[in-house]
């Protein structure tokens, strides 16, 4: 043992079921975060289309 594992006891290290656990938590976050992001994307792209069509309509002479 190193002084430091007899300071402070020794360290239990996780199991591999602890760690695909760990890991699921992880990447189910990251997932639910990037899902968000996508849905603002994709409503700021829709936005832009939309406004892409009204500067068309005014550079035609079309009234909206």
């Amino acid at each position: 043992m190193t002084p430091h594992d007899e300071d402070f006891g020794e360290i239990a290290s996780p199991i591999l079921v602890e760690m695909w656990k760990h890991q699921v938590v992880l990447m189910t976050n990251e997932t639910e975060y990037l899902n968000q992001e996508l849905v603002k994307a994709r409503q700021n792209i829709a936005k832009l289309v939309e406004i892409n069509e009204a500067l068309q309509n005014q550079l035609r002479g079309i009234p909206q």
